[in-house]
């Protein structure tokens, strides 16, 4: 993993992760993991996790959510567990560590 130093801070970008070992992320692929979940109505279209997604499994939403935000999807089949997403998104409750398609939208 790499670090942007400066004098003052060190920080890790939402770039460094995305460079994840392609031998991890199969790896996970292989595990039997459960999938995180975009509320569709916390969601704010923030979309840091999108950005951050090593296996690009997060998708925009048709329209509006119930806040009138834009919002993202999480494809339940691609996901490979690795919380990134979670980890990213500054929307308090917007992404749950577990798989609830009751709690998010995903369109046909």
């Amino acid at each position: 993993m790499s670090f942007s130093k400066s004098s003052q801070t060190s920080h890790i970008s939402v770039e460094t992760y995305t460079r994840i070992d392609l031998s991890a992320v199969e790896l996970l692929r292989e595990k039997n993991t459960v999938s995180h979940t975009i509320v569709t109505n916390t969601c704010e279209g923030v979309a840091d996790c999108v950005d951050a997604c090593p296996v690009a499994c997060i998708h925009d939403g048709p329209g509006k959510n119930t806040k009138g935000t834009d919002w993202y999807w999480i494809d339940f089949s691609t996901c490979i567990d690795c919380g990134i997403c979670l980890q990213v998104c500054p929307v308090e409750g917007a992404i749950v560590p577990e798989e609830r398609p009751d709690l998010q939208t995903t369109p046909n």
